[in-house]
């Protein structure tokens, strides 16, 4: 007899898989369509014999359904890919990867803002080193155009 571990409702357009619910004292819905779902989904069960070793976060994260069979697509590489149903392949949201850089590198031309206003208490060659500090702050977007994740950056060190 096979023991049912879990649960999973898959969106039938892409594969993904909505949720993954624990289904203990075999009391399990029955799998295929749902009845009235909008969008289109289909319930499966997953049980112990071929999925051991799996728990539930690492099977909604990594895997997929297409052509009636489970496919493994691997872990997500980071928070900025976001898994393509067409392409089947984990795609770098460059939209969202920016928007962060942007914010972390607002905060620090930010934190230093005090530097640039006329009557600073700073030389003038503190005032020009800040004035270099935040000008390769501004040149991080073309000098990282291939970033992948914020890790990429070698943020510029403020002057001391």
């Amino acid at each position: 007899m096979t023991t049912i571990n879990y649960v999973a409702t898959v969106k039938v357009s892409t594969g993904e898989i909505e949720s993954i619910d624990f289904c203990g004292g075999g009391n399990w819905p029955d799998e295929g369509p749902i009845e009235n779902s909008d969008p289109p989904q289909e319930r499966f069960w997953i049980d112990e014999e071929n999925w051991t070793g799996k728990d539930a976060n690492e099977i909604l994260e990594e895997w997929y359904r297409k052509e009636n069979a489970w496919h493994h697509r691997g872990r997500r590489p980071n928070n900025y890919y976001m898994w393509n149903a067409v392409n089947f392949a984990w795609e770098l949201s460059s939209e969202n990867l920016w928007k962060d850089i942007r914010r972390l590198r607002l905060q620090k031309l930010q934190e230093c803002d005090w530097t640039q206003v006329k009557d600073v208490a700073l030389a003038t060659h503190e005032v020009l080193a800040w004035q270099s500090y935040r000008n390769a702050l501004r040149n991080v977007p073309e000098e990282y155009s291939g970033a992948v994740s914020p890790d990429d950056i070698t943020w510029p060190l403020p002057p001391q």
